[in-house]
């Protein structure tokens, strides 16, 4: 029992110190702020994510694990490439 509160208490600590840390970081002018979205880059990834989610999916699926390991990297290579294609005019 007294090892839960130990880790709760330290967990908070962490937590206490990232939030003390990134606040007044976060509150500065973020220079990257002004930049655009480079959309390219996600149809690049997109493209690249399609074929390795799917290829997971197969090699999981044929070793007899669940295939769904591999969905999720196969779901966000369609996210980022129809995020790229939708902004293709701002390339």
């Amino acid at each position: 029992m007294i090892s839960w509160i130990a880790v709760s208490v330290a967990i908070a600590a962490v937590l206490v110190a990232a939030a003390v840390l990134l606040i007044p970081a976060l509150r500065r002018r973020r220079p990257w702020a002004d930049s655009t979205t480079n959309y390219r880059a996600f149809f690049v990834m997109g493209i690249a994510f399609i074929p390795t989610g799917a290829a997971m999916m197969v090699v999981f699926a044929a070793a007899g694990l669940p295939f769904v390991i591999g969905l999720p990297l196969f779901a966000i290579g369609l996210t980022y490439t129809a995020i790229g294609l939708a902004n293709r005019d701002d390339w």
